[in-house]
């Protein structure tokens, strides 16, 4: 998150899934820092000692906070960021079809492997341990083959 709070990119807050959603003032960029911080009991008053050094809350996700503040409150001003890199060509994030069929051929996975395993007979543990090889092994061919 500090390469894009360097180019100006500004969380607003998070969506489902754990993403944050952002935006950049085209006119007049600022510089943002962010922390994350675990939320233990007590968590409002986390917030509160945060804020007396300027942080803000930006997003939250099961047991984290995020906060961010400009950069120039805490190392003085700073030079307007630069433009940010083009848009990749491929996304990084796979979306959300692609990632529900990830999810699902692990989960797929994970429970071929461990009923192979508990049948207790050769033929089912080296069931388990072809899968546990095999799936890795094919994922990397077949992500040789697109290259």
């Amino acid at each position: 998150m500090t390469r894009f709070g360097d180019e100006g990119w500004e969380p607003e807050g998070d969506a489902p899934l754990g993403r944050f959603v952002t935006h950049r003032d085209p006119e007049r960029p600022r510089r943002w820092e962010y922390r994350r911080e675990l939320i233990t009991g007590g968590g409002e008053r986390l917030g509160e000692r945060l804020a007396r050094d300027g942080w803000e809350p930006c997003g939250s996700w099961v047991v984290y906070a995020w906060f961010k503040r400009e950069k120039a409150v805490g190392a003085g001003p700073a030079p307007a960021p630069p433009e940010p890199p083009p848009v990749p060509r491929r996304p990084t994030f796979p979306g959300r079809r692609r990632g529900y069929v990830l999810m699902g051929g692990a989960m797929a996975l994970v429970a071929a492997v461990v009923v192979a395993a508990s049948t207790g007979t050769a033929f089912g543990v080296g069931l388990a341990v072809g899968l546990l090889v095999g799936a890795p092994v094919t994922a990397w061919a077949v992500r040789a083959r697109r290259r």
